[in-house]
């Protein structure tokens, strides 16, 4: 960013240690699928090494992280993790908060960064092709199969997509249908600062401060599909009501 016809301290650190952060960001991620070829180790490091990645990250570019409300999560079990989806930092937020009994829907264009998206399907993530939509729904069916028969916690970004100006899209059908086949619990992650520390088109992120805010749980066990519109309004809500001011789209 410009000020005065100068560069901020903070983008010119973010493009200093941008070398040093591709450098640790991939190191660790090719030994993670190393480790993949070793699996009962690979399963201990399941939650840990995402953790010490992410937090990695976030130090070399000098973002403080709070995590709140971790008692919301702290059970094992079926569970639908909700994210709002801002910024294409999410993925070190979500890796920050990440555990061993979690798997994920993402998009299946992050096959094509290598090292990454190797790794993503050798830990059992579900890829989801939003282009096809017989194969997306082959990716769903697949993720409450996962919910429903392991007992993991999936986590979903209820817009699809990133919404690249840090207001909260329209939530997709597709996470509710998820709610209402598995009965398993939604928790809301509300994550806020990421569109500050790394804007949409930015190649880099800056100082800042990311919190990521796990809500109470809301049980499933009662809806039903007649419902699901007034049920999606109903979890927009919470997300918005915690948003910074201009949130909604």
């Amino acid at each position: 960013m410009l000020r005065g016809g100068r560069v901020s301290l903070g983008t010119l650190r973010g493009a200093l240690m941008m070398p040093l952060v591709m450098t640790w960001a991939f190191g660790v991620m090719a030994v993670f699928l190393a480790l993949s070829f070793i699996p009962p180790l690979f399963s201990r490091c399941r939650g840990p090494i995402p953790r010490i990645w992410a937090k990695g990250i976030m130090f070399m570019y000098g973002i403080e992280w709070e995590l709140r409300g971790v008692e919301h999560r702290r059970d094992l079990g079926p569970k639908i993790v909700l994210f709002n989806h801002v910024s294409t930092f999410d993925v070190v937020a979500l890796a920050a908060v990440w555990r061993r009994d979690a798997t994920i829907v993402y998009k299946k264009d992050f096959h094509r960064i290598p090292v990454m998206g190797a790794l993503m399907q050798r830990l059992g993530f579900i890829p989801i092709d939003r282009k096809n939509l017989e194969k997306a729904r082959t990716s769903l069916a697949q993720a409450a199969r996962v919910v429903r028969e392991k007992g993991m916690a999936l986590l979903i970004a209820p817009e699809g997509t990133r919404s690249g100006h840090g207001r909260l899209l329209p939530f997709k059908k597709g996470p509710f249908h998820l709610a209402l086949e598995t009965r398993a619990p939604l928790i809301p992650l509300v994550m806020t600062g990421l569109e500050e520390v790394m804007p949409a088109g930015a190649w880099f992120a800056k100082p800042g401060k990311v919190v990521a805010e796990y809500l109470p749980p809301i049980s499933t066990e009662e809806w039903k599909p007649e419902n699901m519109l007034e049920h999606m309004a109903e979890v927009r809500a919470l997300f918005l009501e915690r948003l910074p001011d201009g949130a909604q789209l």
